[in-house]
């Protein structure tokens, strides 16, 4: 026993510097970061060097509280703009890629300056030393500091944030209009979301509803009641969290929370008033929730891209005369303005991004090109690892251009339709180019540049940009000067912002501009250099499209993105005064001058973070529960990549200790976990367990793309394990004391294949209508130590998902088999072919039972319900099932069928707890003998029960899927538990804003 584990301690160890070899990273320290970054990424935090420690001083005096060190890892591999504060272990993981759609604002001067203020926030937030938990983190750990933050409502955590990130930078969201207009939109329209719902993400407008809400809230406390608010109500928050933020708001402020929001409601209204009255289109797109983006002309009508909580993202055919539509393609987009078609409408190109989760310390996502043949119905990948969005192809289709991303830059490239193959046209060293769009003769192409926080509309002559482009080497390589003195702004540079050109034909511009403080819509007349204002609306005219004789522009109202149609004959004509020179000189780029830090290999070694004390109960006889003492210890690496914890505990009553201890380790896709436990436990006998287990996991896949997910999952390793039974109780000292023989030793090597696939539906479908998982797991136990002949059981799990003839509802056919080889036994305990609601384990006397089942699962309904305390109902669902159990493999190759029909059904419930989101359900069943139904007897043949998820027969605690220790044979534990892969069904589609 004592060899064992020590072995396994050693193999643990052995294995940290092997993980810590296998990642090629480099650290650079300040007095208050800890930068951890590949090298690639090197330029990246040469940058954030140069103004940290001026955005911590901003950050932890506003909230008086001051971290002393921050780790922040560096994430360049992924194309999703984001950053994310984490705690267990606390850090910052920023992803460099730059913003695609201007959600912080024309006037950002740096990406990384503004995500690194808004996660720093954060950060400082959760580590915040005062209060009832930071004094627990003082003696338990600092990362128990940040469970305080579990309390607070969604516009609690985020509005800090998106204010700080505003008021310590020159953009930020609080100053961006294209942020504003989610707010402006709902108070107009007197729609606006409750204090309540302000608490949490839904699928229901607007977008980052937390952060709209939050920013708004914060932004009026400390206008109206002192800019040190926050920090006081924060105070007197911490000192004790659980019941929320209420009681200290009305401490600080003298008002409730309530009368808080009405007053900022009030303030907006009156804000808002006189834009309110202003003339806009007439709008075409229908009057429910969803959004229909990024109008596009063609010979076809007109395309757009359509969002709704029922239905997959899609490229559309949008008729505004009937109000109706036909899907082009299924495409969720890196973004709304990431595809283009050609002015015939026979293709359609667009940018789309792959996830790929198979390396659990790497997270790996790109953005490349597609084509869409509309007469063939055939899509093609054109690009890969290329990370290239908002593309635009010519009106011949004979030009493609599109922007690519190379660290938080981004430049112009020219795209070769059939290969792929990249050409620079345009970058510049610190500048970001957006939504480019080619004239309708081939001749021009403008796009909208940002270097620094100045951002215009720029023009250039296409054949010029040809004649200068240069070959790129390498999709990563980045971003230096390429045909700077070409592109002429179409106004300015000067403080406004331009966004979204489109051309009107081959001399005429249009776009949006936010010099009025709403988006507006401008022509330019690119041969005299008239520009004139065209088209205001009372929440804003972002872009638009000329359509025979109206022109179409996207605006935003309560229920999302909308179109709207104005005909051109009735656009104003008001122009500007361009006194300032359209050659006036560019603007001069930030000057970084990189601080001297030296950089060193990083080695991803796993560091304590916290303990606990532990109050454990065990049944320790008949009719006897002990009580016992201890704690756990766990650590991490930074990088996540390397796990480990430490559970010591001692039962009073009977003098037995308790032991668990768990290390897991991440070599790219292959994870390596070793566990080790000790207890004590009275189930029909006095036993002392003790378990040693090795095991390999290889992620062969596990991606996202389009519209599918998919993942493999192989397992194998070994396992010991060893058991003292007593018919009478004994105590630890006895266990050391028995003779050999009296432990009942074994060893096993589990293998185990999992593989997942799954059709992405909307959000109103909690489980997917067209899917597959099955997994198949084997236990060999080896003829060695107690057992004389090998043994073999195998688990089999499989279930295969159709879509109803209703929409958003489907059929689920599943199975669940079990198999136990080689053993010398008349009877099998099976606690894994299970119907739902009656988890006795049963005895079989066959060595093979099966269990199939159907359901017919259904969503009720998106919700948007606050209920109390931070809690809302977000989503309801239900199912009924039928189930039935067989045995095989008897004596004479029997397959028999029980009698006895399971039926039931399962009601599911999706709640959110101020950020967490989690599904509850609660299900109903009955057992019938078919045989001899008037034997039906309420009290033992009707059972409720409850689960976990949106699938019972997957998740249901009644009914676990994989089989309980100790379970398989008599006194022999099964090796392994089915191997978690993906995310719960339909959680990578609904995963929320981490921004």
């Amino acid at each position: 026993m004592r060899t064992v584990r020590v072995s396994v301690l050693v193999l643990a160890l052995a294995l940290v510097p092997l993980a810590a070899a296998a990642q090629a990273w480099q650290q650079a320290e300040t007095a208050h970061f800890l930068f951890i970054f590949e090298p690639r990424d090197r330029a990246s935090v040469d940058e954030l060097l140069t103004f940290c420690e001026d955005v911590y001083g901003s950050v932890t005096g506003f909230f008086g509280s001051f971290p002393r060190k921050v780790p922040v890892i560096i994430r360049g591999h992924r194309d999703d703009p984001n950053g994310v504060t984490m705690s267990l272990p606390a850090r910052i993981d920023l992803y460099l890629t730059a913003d695609t759609e201007n959600f912080l604002g024309a006037r950002s001067e740096s990406w990384l300056r503004l995500l690194l203020t808004h996660e720093l926030t954060h950060f400082v937030h959760q580590s915040m030393d005062t209060g009832l938990f930071h004094a627990l983190s003082l003696a338990f750990g600092a990362d128990l500091s940040a469970e305080s933050l579990a309390f607070l409502p969604g516009w609690a955590v985020e509005g800090p944030a998106v204010y700080d990130e505003t008021r310590f930078s020159l953009g930020g969201r609080g100053r961006n209009p294209l942020f504003e207009m989610y707010l402006k939109a709902a108070i107009e329209e007197a729609r606006s979301f409750s204090l309540g719902q302000a608490g949490y993400t839904s699928a229901f407008p607007p977008p980052s509803r937390i952060y709209v809400a939050g920013d708004a809230l914060v932004d009026w406390l400390q206008q109206t009641y002192g800019d040190d608010t926050l920090r006081r109500i924060m105070t007197a928050y911490l000192d004790f969290p659980f019941f929320g933020p209420w009681e200290a708001i009305s401490s600080v402020t003298g008002r409730d929370a309530a009368g808080i929001f009405a007053d900022m409601q009030g303030s907006l209204m009156r804000k808002y008033a006189s834009d309110a009255a202003l003339p806009g289109g007439k709008r075409i797109t229908p009057q429910r929730i969803g959004s229909w983006e990024h109008p596009q002309a063609t010979a076809r009508g007109l395309y757009v891209y359509r969002t709704q909580p029922d239905a997959f993202p899609a490229i559309v055919r949008f008729d505004p005369s009937l109000g109706t539509e036909t899907i082009l393609a299924n495409a969720r987009l890196t973004d709304s303005a990431s595809f283009s078609a050609t002015s015939d409408g026979r293709t359609i190109w667009f940018s789309s991004l792959f996830d790929d989760e198979s390396r659990q310390a790497e997270e790996r996502t790109v953005a490349d090109l597609f084509t869409v043949d509309l007469d063939t119905r055939t899509t093609r990948q054109v690009t890969r690892n290329a990370h290239l969005w908002h593309p635009a192809v010519s009106s011949d289709g004979a030009t493609l251009v599109a922007v690519q991303g190379a660290g938080p830059y981004t430049r112009l490239v020219l795209v070769d339709t059939r290969t792929g193959a990249l050409r620079v046209l345009f970058s510049r060293s610190e500048g970001n180019v957006y939504t480019p769009v080619l004239s309708p003769d081939g001749t021009r192409v403008a796009f909208t540049f940002n270097l620094r926080g100045v951002q215009d509309v720029y023009v250039a002559d296409l054949p010029g940009l040809l004649r200068g482009a240069l070959p790129l080497p390498a999709p990563d390589a980045p971003v230096s000067d390429v045909n700077v003195g070409l592109p002429r702004a179409v106004l300015g540079p000067d403080p406004f912002g331009e966004y979204f050109p489109s051309f009107i034909d081959k001399d005429r511009l249009l776009f949006s501009s936010d010099r009025t403080g709403s988006l507006a819509l401008y022509t330019a007349d690119l041969t005299t250099g008239a520009v004139a204002r065209v088209q205001e609306d009372p929440v804003a005219a972002i872009s638009g499209v000329a359509l025979g004789d109206s022109l179409v522009y996207a605006s935003y109202a309560s229920a999302g993105y909308c179109l709207k149609r104005v005909p051109l004959r009735d656009l104003s004509t008001q122009p500007l005064d361009l006194s300032s020179s359209l050659d006036s000189p560019y603007p001069a780029g930030v000057a970084w001058t990189a601080t001297a830090v030296p950089s060193r290999p990083y080695v991803d070694l796993p560091a304590p973070l916290l303990w606990l004390p532990q109050v454990t109960a065990a049944q320790t006889g008949p009719s006897d529960i002990d009580i016992g003492f201890g704690a756990t210890l766990v650590g991490s690496s930074l990088l996540g990549a390397t796990r480990w914890s430490i559970g010591a505990g001692w039962l009073v009553g009977s003098g037995q200790p308790a032991f668990t201890a768990s290390f897991s380790s991440a070599l790219g896709q292959l994870t390596l976990d070793l566990e080790s436990s000790f207890s004590y436990a009275y189930a029909g006998s006095w036993t002392d367990s003790l378990v040693n287990s090795f095991t390999a996991e290889w992620t062969v896949f596990n991606e996202a793309s389009l519209d599918s997910v998919r993942g493999l999952l192989l397992l194998s390793g070994i396992r010991q394990s060893s058991s003292l039974i007593g018919s009478g109780p004994f105590t630890f000292s006895d266990a050391l004391a028995a003779p050999t023989g009296a432990w009942f030793t074994t060893l096993s090597v589990p293998l185990a294949a999992r593989f997942q696939w799954q059709r992405a539906g909307s959000r109103l479908e909690f489980t997917p209508v067209l899917g597959m998982d099955a997994w198949l797991q084997a236990t060999t136990y080896l003829p060695l130590l107690s057992l004389a002949e090998p043994l073999e059981v195998m688990d089999l799990f499989a279930a295969f998902t159709v879509p109803s003839p209703i929409p958003h509802q489907s059929f689920k056919i599943g199975m669940k088999a079990e198999q136990d080889i080689g053993a010398p036994y008349a009877t099998w305990n099976d606690a894994f072919t299970l119907p739902r609601g009656f988890p006795e384990t049963r005895l079989r006397a066959s060595a093979g039972g099966m269990l199939g089942s159907i359901d017919y699962m259904a969503p009720i309904a998106l919700l948007d319900q606050p209920l109390f305390l931070g809690f809302a109902l977000t989503g309801a669902g239900v199912s009924v099932h039928a189930e039935a159990l067989a045995d095989f493999g008897g004596t004479a190759g029997t397959f028999t069928v029980s009698p006895v029909l399971y039926i039931g059904g399962d009601l599911t419930l999706r709640f959110v707890f101020n950020t967490f989101s989690f599904p509850v359900g609660i299900g109903v069943a009955a057992a019938l003998d078919t045989a001899s139904p008037s034997s039906f007897a309420p009290s033992t043949d009707l059972r409720v029960y409850l689960f976990t998820g949106f699938d019972s027969f997957g998740g249901s605690t009644a009914a676990p899927t994989a089989r309980a220790e100790g379970a398989a044979l008599s006194g022999v534990p099964t090796a392994l538990a089915a191997p978690a892969l993906l995310p719960e069904a339909g959680a990578w589609y609904s995963a929320t804003d981490a921004r």
